[in-house]
């Protein structure tokens, strides 16, 4: 992703800055639980629960067997610290198959320690090491009623169906923690597991809907290219399917299990849920239980390599909004580090 979809951003820029200048203040319990709050208060992603875990790791607690000139090396060695787990922040580069699309909690959870927490752990292991062959894979174990899958989109390269896995793992431990059952869902992969046997089992079930706005160029012909585009995967076979009329795209997938009447089956009822709820949007996508459907229109431009949502293409205010508040705090980091440095200096003559 661009540097603008990177930073979430300025929920991430605001965390980062609001956590430097908490340093200038005196160190309190009440100070870094502030900090935490407003980490938890974005969308779950693997930079802001590094991050959080960075916080709590930091050491901003006053320590009384220590001088006051190591507790100040202290902080500017936790603000290195950021620093440095930042310059990925400025070299990362994704397409977007990472990108979170909706997650799901049960609401019992398991006792940590327990034999169905390692049976999730080693179920999660299993289907990121079956990610380099296949593009769906499932694990049960009998003794604690756990099943599990993962379903990548097969049209990519196994590299990015185990980047893609890897990252939708790493979220289940900050979104669902403990849960019985979770599902992740990113754009190129879906990650699933619970205590009760779904497996095989088709489900039409309703989990996520969204719609972009409708476009200003948006007529007639469009809902006809629309329709044509949905058309096409609804009528396509195999588990992946990939359709167009005119400047309008669709894709949809089943889950791996299922057989070609239950997809074709799963597909229709997709289908017919996005049109219907998306009638003039000019993106829209929908996810069952068992497969999803969703479309977009490229207004004439070339499509490109993966799906991009209704504000990919209709919010580059919001990207440059984005950018200049990331350039923003990287400047009122370099400025609050650089601050520091002067102050132990002066502090050590």
């Amino acid at each position: 992703m661009t540097l603008a979809k990177f930073i979430t951003s300025p929920c991430l820029a605001f965390n980062l800055f609001h956590y430097l200048l908490l340093q200038t203040l005196p160190s309190t319990p009440s100070t870094i639980q502030h900090t935490l709050f407003y980490t938890r208060l974005f969308p779950p992603s693997i930079p802001l629960f590094n991050l959080q875990k960075a916080l709590q790791s930091a050491s901003v607690f006053p320590q009384p067997t220590f001088k006051e000139g190591k507790k100040k090396m202290s902080k500017i060695t936790t603000i290195l610290y950021l620093l440095l787990s930042l310059l990925p922040i400025f070299v990362l580069s994704d397409d977007g198959y990472n990108a979170f699309v909706y997650a799901g909690c049960s609401l019992p959870h398991y006792d940590p320690g327990s034999l169905y927490e390692s049976a999730v752990d080693s179920s999660l292991a299993s289907l990121i090491n079956s990610a380099t062959f296949t593009s769906y894979s499932n694990f049960t174990s009998p003794s604690t009623s756990l099943s599990a899958l993962y379903q990548c989109r097969s049209d990519l390269p196994a590299s990015v169906c185990s980047s893609c896995l890897r990252a939708a793992v790493s979220q289940v431990s900050a979104i669902c923690p403990s849960a019985a059952g979770a599902t992740i869902q990113l754009r190129a992969c879906l990650i699933k597991y619970s205590n009760e046997s779904f497996i095989g089992k088709p489900d039409t079930t309703l989990l996520y809907k969204k719609c972009g706005a409708p476009t200003a160029s948006y007529g007639g012909d469009v809902i006809g290219m629309r329709d044509a585009a949905l058309g096409t995967i609804q009528a396509s076979g195999g588990a992946y399917r990939v359709g167009g009329a005119g400047y309008v795209q669709a894709e949809s997938q089943c889950i791996g299990d299922l057989d070609t009447k239950e997809c074709s089956d799963c597909v229709t009822v997709a289908v017919s849920q996005v049109r219907s709820a998306c009638a003039y949007a000019g993106a829209g996508e929908v996810y069952l239980g068992t497969c999803y459907a969703r479309y977009w229109a490229n207004n004439g431009y070339h499509p490109s390599s993966s799906f991009h949502s209704h504000e990919d293409n209709n919010d580059e205010t919001g990207k440059t909004l984005a950018i200049i508040i990331g350039l923003i705090a990287g400047v009122a980091l370099i400025i609050v580090f650089l601050s520091f440095i002067r102050r132990a200096g002066s502090e050590k003559d």
